[in-house]
Parts: structure tokens; sequence; C-alpha cells
């Protein structure tokens, strides 16, 4: 990851747990890539809040496909 990406991450981060998110999907296709936002999202997310690391974009698709119809009666944020 770009050191000057970092900033904006953080404050997109607070942001979401601010207004209570309870689950985070991401796209990483290179899981060497995911190393900065793994430490990022431990301090700046809430314990609370889930988060799933997909290959592309039709497996984070699948996944929040899934959360919808596991949680219908709490939508994910």
């Amino acid at each position: 990851m770009e050191a000057a990406c970092a900033a904006p991450l953080k404050k997109i981060m607070h942001l979401c747990d601010e207004k209570g998110i309870s689950g985070v999907v991401r796209i990483v296709p290179d899981p060497r890539r995911d190393i900065g936002l793994q430490i990022m999202s431990r301090f700046h997310y809430g314990p609370a809040v889930s988060i799933v690391t997909c290959k592309s974009l039709e497996e984070a698709n699948a996944v929040l496909e899934s959360m919808t119809h596991d949680s219908a009666t709490v939508p994910l944020s």
C-alpha cells in the first residue's frame, strides 16, 4: 500500500465505524498486499466489525449475498 493512501483510508474507516457498520468486505487480489489493511483495520474498526477479504468481485458478491441472507433482519450497513 502506498503511504499516501493511509490517511484517507484511516478517515474512511473511522467514519464507517462511527456509523456502526457490522462488517467489511474488501477485494484484495494479492494476499501479500493485504498486510497494511489488516493492520489499519485492527486500529480503526471496533472489535465487533467482521472483516472478509476476497480475491475477486465475484467472491465478494457471494459473501455479501450470504451475509444479507444470514442476517435478513439486520442488514449489513
